[in-house]
């Protein structure tokens, strides 16, 4: 049995119609966890639904990857949004995955914010509370992931809701423990071993050091690497090889 478990996961199906970003076919057989992008940020029903069938097939578990309705910002850009609208983004996004899991007979496991909307929540504890509120009301066991320095974090676990802590693999962690919005190699290890050595670190020593040089204490539950960062496919080999090495099981969140 493996001393360290983790889950890894990705951010999947996130192109549209034929455009297609990240290998996601290749990335899919080294994940946990596979956020699905619903059609807001990125995606579209046809590659939703593709999404979810290849995670079927490689017993990968899913979640709905919820965003601001930024096609062209790729949910990337800050939007100033009412608590009934960020209501209602979540009840349409996640309820159209779920129709598509149940097609392709699958349950979701869980719900994460993405970019600009994952940012604002972790920053601002009414948006934090609408959008937990709200995926405890499509379902109590949906689990919420984001990052334990996030308000999110702490009004899910005061809310009794399931949430997880996610660190970020291909990202740089700032000194409060939160992640660097933006990709840079230098801030991740330079290279596919280093960003590998980084992940092996925060699992086993609970700790990163942060852009400014810090150490700050990091527990995951989780670990994220981008499909769409470049040389993705090369980093999640250099992941596998340093978890066999290490003895880091992988395994989803739903099963730990």
């Amino acid at each position: 049995m493996s001393k360290y478990v983790i889950d890894l996961n990705c951010d999947m199906g996130e192109g549209f119609g034929m455009y297609r970003l990240g290998p996601d076919e290749e990335i899919m057989s080294y994940i946990s966890s596979a956020n699905v992008a619903c059609a807001y940020h990125a995606g579209d029903p046809h590659i939703m639904f593709q999404t979810l069938k290849s995670a079927k097939e490689n017993n990968v578990a899913v979640g709905a990857h919820v965003g601001l309705p930024d096609l062209e910002g790729f949910g990337r850009r800050k939007m100033a949004v009412s608590a009934e609208q960020a209501r209602n983004y979540i009840i349409y996004q996640v309820g159209a995955l779920l129709g598509f899991a149940q097609h392709a007979g699958l349950k979701l496991q869980h719900v994460k914010p993405h970019g600009a909307l994952y940012v604002m929540a972790g920053e601002d504890r009414e948006l934090s509370e609408v959008i937990v509120e709200t995926i405890a009301g499509i379902d109590p066991e949906l689990i919420i992931f984001t990052q334990e320095a996030f308000v999110t974090y702490d009004v899910a676990v005061k809310k009794g809701v399931p949430v997880v802590k996610e660190f970020y693999g291909d990202r740089g962690t700032k000194e409060d423990g939160t992640l660097v919005f933006k990709f840079n190699y230098d801030e991740v290890g330079g290279s596919p071993q280093g960003m590998a050595d980084r992940i092996v670190r925060v699992i086993k020593e609970n700790n990163v050091t942060a852009v400014n040089g810090k150490e700050v204490s990091v527990i995951p539950d989780s670990v994220c690497i981008h499909s769409d960062t470049p040389m993705a496919l090369d980093f999640f080999q250099a992941v596998k090889d340093a978890f066999a090495k290490e003895n880091i099981e992988i395994k989803p969140v739903g099963e730990k």
